[in-house]
């Protein structure tokens, strides 16, 4: 379980297991097209497939979440995993700081890993 806090950027994430991008745990979606799906979603994966992402409908910015991922250790079909997600509080928000990756064929696009931009000491 992990506590996530709603802010501008919203609440959408997905499941990498072993930080392995061919396991990714992810819900199906509704409907061709869609990029989210809520909790009740069938989960797919673990595979390499992932394109849709959970998605936590909620605009009260500053509302605490936890979330759960459960799965059945003797069952690794799809249908033995559960994702679920509680408000469990409201909080003053806190907007994360914009972080910024370069990506490029240097490192497949991100598939090898995102260099972070640094801000040098004095710079705006």
């Amino acid at each position: 379980s992990t506590e996530v806090q709603m802010t501008s950027v919203g609440i959408e994430f997905k499941l990498v297991r072993n930080e392995d991008r061919q396991q990714v745990i992810y819900p199906m979606a509704a409907k061709r097209g869609d990029r989210t799906a809520g909790s009740n979603a069938p989960i797919k994966g673990p595979d390499g497939f992932g394109a849709t992402s959970w998605k936590i409908d909620d605009d009260r910015l500053g509302a605490v979440y936890r979330i759960s991922f459960f799965r059945d250790p003797e069952d690794c079909e799809s249908a033995a995993m559960r994702m679920v997600w509680t408000k469990i509080d409201d909080r003053p928000v806190v907007e994360p700081d914009p972080t910024y990756y370069l990506v490029g064929p240097f490192n497949a696009w991100g598939e090898q890993g995102m260099q972070k931009m640094e801000h040098p000491p004095g710079d705006l």
